[in-house]
């Protein structure tokens, strides 16, 4: 199993820095089922902030990114079960409605 950072996942998600970008690119295309990327909880909150505050992305595209690592075979998230309700409700509110 391989941890996955922050960067590696923006890097590879926004292709923002050519050199970057292709390291984690090739990181990620050599996990495997047998060598998954292993993704934090903690990971995971900070790729959705960095995405949406730094890179304006769409909440949809992001739930899109957070869904594909959770269905993915050569991932393996913190808590999936957790990040999956999370994830329900971060795609069916809007951003405003979950500040209190």
């Amino acid at each position: 199993m391989i941890g996955l950072d922050t960067n590696v996942l923006v890097r590879y998600f926004a292709q923002d820095d050519k050199v970057q970008s292709a390291r984690a690119t090739a990181l990620i295309e050599s996990l495997s089922v047998e060598t998954p990327g292993y993704v934090t909880q903690v990971a995971l909150v900070e790729l959705v902030w960095v995405m949406t505050r730094a890179y304006s992305a769409a909440r949809e595209d992001v739930a899109t990114i957070i869904e594909a690592l959770l269905r993915a075979k050569d991932f393996s998230v913190e808590n999936s079960e957790v990040v999956w309700k999370a994830l329900k409700v971060f795609a069916s509110t809007k951003a405003a409605s979950l500040i209190a």
